[in-house]
């Protein structure tokens, strides 16, 4: 119950610094979540615990890298508009960026690959690198 109220308390709060309401949905959903996890007391949570909350979520919930710094995000300003208490997580962030395969080849790629000898495999190893 306890929780709840805070939650709303939140949605409140977004509303009266005028977020947009998708944007407030990208703090609250988080939020929601974090506050799920837990049966004590709010105040009482402690950097340990919210580490563990982001290892259970990137374990067994298998979240994107994106989300991990998403839900940082939100719950370090959580703490701090709620319970006015600064939680050092900033530890947690993830160090290395994550490395996407481009969606699209640059001119010069697509004129290497094509310039290559027609054997696939040669062209597929050397368009790697």
């Amino acid at each position: 119950m306890y929780n709840h109220l805070i939650y709303h308390a939140i949605e409140n709060q977004l509303m009266i610094k005028r977020y947009a309401p998708k944007t407030g949905r990208a703090y609250l959903i988080p939020i929601k979540n974090f506050l799920n996890c837990f049966a004590k007391d709010t105040k009482e949570i402690n950097t340990k615990e919210i580490k563990q909350y982001l290892q259970k979520c990137v374990e067994a919930d298998k979240i994107s890298f994106s989300t991990q710094k998403n839900v940082l995000r939100t719950i370090k300003p959580f703490f701090k508009v709620v319970f006015d208490r600064k939680m050092d997580i900033d530890y947690l962030y993830p160090e290395r960026y994550e490395h996407k395969l481009p969606k699209v080849l640059s001119q010069a790629e697509v004129k290497k690959t094509l310039s290559m000898p027609n054997t696939t495999k040669i062209r597929i190893d050397n368009s790697c690198y």
